[in-house]
């Protein structure tokens, strides 16, 4: 796996700017035994590394729930809160010119 470091070093920073707790990386051939349809290659092809991304919740958060009528489809709120920071990441990483 060929690694851009300065790009990981802009990315742990970046992270760290907008409250990230831990961020890691990994090769996507550890996915490969994972059900076809939800390996990172599945999402973007020619997936060169996965970032990883924890975050510091409070019980509070943990115990918001949130249920669709509709759907019947249950929702935690936990979810957008991961959701919202993976997608700041994701742009960060497409403006640094990279397929996120």
């Amino acid at each position: 796996m060929n690694r851009d470091s300065s790009l990981t070093e802009r990315i742990v920073k970046y992270c760290e700017k907008i409250g990230i707790d831990v961020v890691g990386f990994c090769d996507p051939m550890l996915y490969n035994e994972h059900v076809k349809g939800t390996s990172p290659e599945s999402f973007l092809n020619d997936t060169r590394a996965i970032i990883l991304i924890g975050l510091h919740l409070n019980d509070l958060i943990l115990d918001t729930w949130y249920q669709d009528k509709k759907s019947n489809k249950s929702f935690h709120f936990a979810d957008s809160i991961i959701e919202g920071y993976g997608y700041k990441l994701k742009d960060f990483i497409s403006e640094e010119g990279y397929k996120s």
